[in-house]
């Protein structure tokens, strides 16, 4: 099994757009990406379904054939020839088809040995793979290539310019590598998603801090110099929660993960009606700077219910 479960390289594609890819290559690629997201979606849904037991579980996955399904399915992407200028692209996707592959082998052994904690690993490594997928890829493939609940991710097809574009770049990396980690399902129990924060806090606070330098160094101009230090001030915010859960006590505690996502949620909800709502509102529309901070900063929904 591997070792980080969120610290996975995010490739990113060179400045220098590529070509249009290429029709006959996309549409080789495209069924055996069906086959491998259908796969995923499988392995997800399974895994939030409530199981009377752990039997049966097993026999659930076991059903799925996951590791059989991978193989094949690198087999047949193998055998795809991408024109020379996505042959990065085609490498990264067949790279994250091997990922998948190790992901499911392991998710088969802890289901069958009955480990839970391992169950909930495999489950954030493979939200993880899917999203690191996703910035990775050029838009004209991502959209037909990523998995569905990752094309959020995608950089844009009418790119970003200037400021905002290396904002953009650096919070879709930041999401890709910081919400699997923080977006563990309740069906998991608050027990197993406890000891699961605990044990990934070292990897969360090197993501937040590597986020933060590389939002620091933008060096924004004029009106954008506000919202980036909004942006800034949240993620130091939510680095202070994750630090403080390095000093936990119990690894046991169902609380402790009530009361990290309580106070997540407060320092989120506090930035996007705050500092960050309000300096956003100074820039003019044309620059997008909304749009490229929505890929995480637009759940409006969450701080509604919760009453911010």
């Amino acid at each position: 099994m591997a070792t980080s479960l969120i610290l996975i390289a995010v490739l990113v594609a060179s400045c220098e757009a590529p070509a249009p890819a290429d029709e006959s290559y996309v549409g080789e690629l495209r069924p055996i990406a069906f086959e491998a997201n259908v796969a995923l979606g499988d392995m997800i849904g399974t895994l939030l379904v409530r199981t009377d037991s752990s039997g049966q579980l097993y026999q659930r996955i076991v059903d799925l054939r996951l590791p059989g399904t991978y193989a094949v399915l690198i087999d047949k992407a193998q055998r795809v020839e991408p024109p020379p200028e996505f042959d990065a692209h085609h490498e990264r996707y067949l790279q994250f088809l091997a990922e998948m592959l190790g992901i499911v082998e392991d998710l088969d052994f802890a289901v069958a040995s009955e480990d839970f904690d391992g169950i909930a690993v495999s489950f954030v490594r493979a939200r993880a793979a899917e999203k690191a997928l996703a910035v990775s890829l050029p838009p004209e493939m991502c959209q037909t290539i990523a998995p569905a609940g990752s094309r959020n991710l995608c950089a844009p097809a009418d790119p970003y310019t200037g400021y905002v574009a290396d904002l953009d770049i650096a919070l879709r990396r930041f999401v890709a590598r910081y919400e699997p980690a923080t977006q563990v399902p309740i069906a998991f129990g608050n027990v197993i998603r406890s000891r699961l924060a605990l044990s990934l806090q070292p990897e969360v606070s090197v993501v937040i801090a590597d986020t933060i330098e590389e939002v620091s160094a933008l060096g924004p101009p004029g009106l954008f110099a506000d919202p980036n230090a909004a942006v800034i001030g949240y993620l130091r915010a939510i680095q202070v929660e994750w630090d403080a859960l390095a000093d936990a006590s119990t690894t046991t505690d169902p609380i402790l993960i009530g009361v990290l996502e309580g106070r997540l949620l407060e320092s989120y909800c506090r930035t996007i009606t705050g500092d960050l709502a309000t300096t956003t509102d100074l820039v003019p529309p044309e620059e997008r700077l909304g749009e490229a901070l929505s890929v995480w900063f637009g759940d409006t929904e969450s701080c509604a219910t919760r009453g911010a």
